[in-house]
């Protein structure tokens, strides 16, 4: 600004626009000049920590490593901000406006300094030496009117850093940021794990295969094997037969040092019988009667068997023919009939004649003959 645009006298109180702008610029061009290789160090020591934890070191370490890597980190940052490297000290990172003012002069150029003139004030409060002060800024004002030039920072890192180590440290850790080890917080946090593993704990034995031995016993008198049941058993017997048996049968398990829950259709079966053998080894017995119908049976740990049983019909013969024989004067009776039972002959046979009598025959007395059991042939 020229002095010919200028509306308004300067004063203490109403400095040039072009000064108390530049005024601040000036002051964050020093601090930035004195904070920057102040803060180098540390974030040169921060970074090789970050690569190493991007670079999974923690994870291959132990926790003793972790915690000596973790405290020789603190002490390197500590020293770096306490005392760093001597090419990177510098002075207070409190700029005062004199420091400011001389930066602008300096820059600018004019062959007086003005801005060293703006903050100065007069040796007393007196109006008079005020007003005397104020003609004196308006006189320096009006010849050297103008802006102020701050200036670029200064930062001169090829004289601290000749090597360039802080570029080469930042480009490491920006590489081993970009490395796809893993998500990155939980990789830095590996360092402050100083816990000692716990290694896993073994998986427990799988349970003895519960051993059994189990059969259907017919009732007293039905002439049929026992029909054998086993693990691989289900609705079928080992020769793919479904599981029948007679409705009377009884069911019997034998377990061996195990004593599981047995369900007969839903409700409980009872141990019936309980023996040991030698000392550390028993045998479990359950018995039970098959129902009517379907009895589906459950053993925990062990196989299920579904059963079908059969209600017993009575047996039944066919007579095909009675003739008389005479042998050695001695006369009998040769009966032809033929049996059917589904359990075998057993009990009373009922005999149902196979031909109808001649109309002049008469009818044997069979309504006064007992019943008498018939052997199957």
């Amino acid at each position: 600004m020229s002095s010919d645009n200028q509306s308004e006298p300067i004063t203490l109180d109403k400095l040039p626009s072009e000064f108390t702008s530049a005024m601040p610029k000036a002051r964050a061009a020093i601090f930035w000049e004195r904070a920057y290789p102040r803060i180098v160090p540390p974030g040169v020591v921060t970074a090789l920590f970050t690569s190493a934890s991007f670079a999974g070191v923690w994870g291959m370490a132990s926790p003793g490593q972790r915690m000596a890597g973790v405290a020789a980190f603190a002490v390197a940052l500590a020293l770096s901000v306490i005392r760093p490297p001597k090419a990177f000290r510098t002075e207070s990172w409190r700029v005062t406006a004199r420091e400011a003012a001389q930066r602008l002069d300096r820059n600018t150029g004019r062959p007086l300094n003005v801005a060293e003139i703006m903050i100065d004030r007069p040796i007393n409060d007196m109006p008079a030496e005020k007003e005397k002060f104020n003609q004196h800024l308006n006189s320096v004002w009006k010849q050297y009117a103008g802006p102020f030039t701050v200036g670029a920072p200064k930062l001169a890192m090829a004289t601290r850093d000749p090597l360039r180590l802080h570029i080469a440290v930042a480009v490491l850790a920006a590489a081993t940021a970009l490395w796809p080890q893993g998500p990155r917080m939980e990789m830095l946090q590996q360092a402050f794990d100083w816990t000692t593993p716990v290694p896993p704990a073994a998986p427990p034995a799988p349970a003895a295969p519960l051993r059994l031995k189990a059969w259907v016993q017919p009732p007293e008198g039905i002439d049929i094997r026992a029909l054998e049941l086993n693990e691989a058993t289900h609705d079928k017997d080992v020769n793919g037969t479904a599981l029948l048996a007679h409705e009377s049968s009884t069911l019997t398990i034998m377990t061996y040092d195990k004593n599981p829950h047995i369900t007969l259709n839903g409700e409980n079966v009872p141990v019936h019988k309980e023996m040991s053998i030698g000392q550390d080894s028993k045998t479990y017995q359950y018995e039970v009667k098959l129902q009517p119908g379907k009895n589906e049976l459950n053993i925990s740990g062990g196989p299920s068997w579904t059963i079908e049983t059969r209600a017993d019909l009575p047996p039944s013969a066919t007579l095909h023919g009675i003739n008389q024989k005479e042998q050695r004067g001695r006369r009998s009776l040769d009966v032809d009939y033929e049996t059917k039972d589904d359990y075998g002959c057993q009990g009373e046979i009922v005999i149902t004649p196979s031909v109808k009598p001649d109309a002049g025959d008469a009818p044997l007395p069979s309504a006064q003959i007992p019943m008498i059991p018939v052997p199957c042939r």
